[in-house]
């Protein structure tokens, strides 16, 4: 995010996706697309607690999780501790924020990632909290920015498709899934893996192409 506003580049989003993303849409439809919505903030929340998450998504934020550390032995060690200690102590969440999680993938206006700097650099305690709360990535910015003056700009929703469909862990994308994501509303999808079928890029760039041409 500092690179970006580093850069000196005029950009009205910065979109946030993974190695295992593709776009779905052609590139003129995802710059008519964002240009029409020059102030919107695109980010996915549900308040915690919620019905999304195990245990309402509140272990996440009470207890303690070590998982930035390395040593695997050590992770085992801490989270035994964590794991008594949670019983007895439950974290208190930053009394001025109210908790909101939802889906790492976002799309946030310049003057909004702007904000979010400035504001890791001024409220230091925050995130030493965060450095703490188990998936802080699904929690950090829904929370700052629905606490922030963007929350009115704030469209519910992910730009990315994804299918849970009849899995508990996120199904891999491929030729099958064609139909879906044509129809779908989203400008980008995961996840995709190319030794798992290589040939749905050439087809969804072929599509796209077509639809410009």
């Amino acid at each position: 995010m500092q690179a970006a506003i580093n850069s000196k580049i005029d950009f009205s989003h910065i979109i946030l996706l993974s190695g295992q993303d593709y776009p779905i849409k052609s590139n003129q439809y995802i710059h008519d697309f964002l240009a029409r919505n020059k102030e919107r903030e695109f980010i996915a929340f549900y308040p915690i607690p919620n019905n999304f998450w195990t245990n309402q998504g509140l272990d996440r934020i009470q207890s303690f999780h070590f998982l930035e550390f390395k040593n695997a032995y050590l992770i085992k060690g801490l989270r035994r501790i964590s794991s008594v200690f949670s019983k007895i102590y439950r974290r208190k969440f930053p009394k001025e924020l109210h908790p909101y999680g939802g889906p790492a993938w976002w799309c946030l206006t310049q003057k909004c990632v702007k904000f979010l700097l400035g504001y890791a650099q001024t409220n230091r305690s925050i995130i030493r909290f965060f450095k703490f709360v188990k998936f802080p990535d699904e929690i950090f910015f829904q929370t700052v920015v629905c606490n922030s003056i963007f929350a009115p700009n704030v469209q519910n929703s992910s730009l990315t498709y994804v299918n849970w469909t009849n899995s508990s862990d996120l199904i891999v994308l491929g030729i099958d899934n064609f139909d879906s994501l044509k129809a779908s509303d989203k400008l980008f999808a995961r996840k995709f893996d190319p030794k798992f079928d290589p040939n749905i890029f050439d087809k969804l760039d072929h599509e796209n192409q077509a639809i410009r041409d």
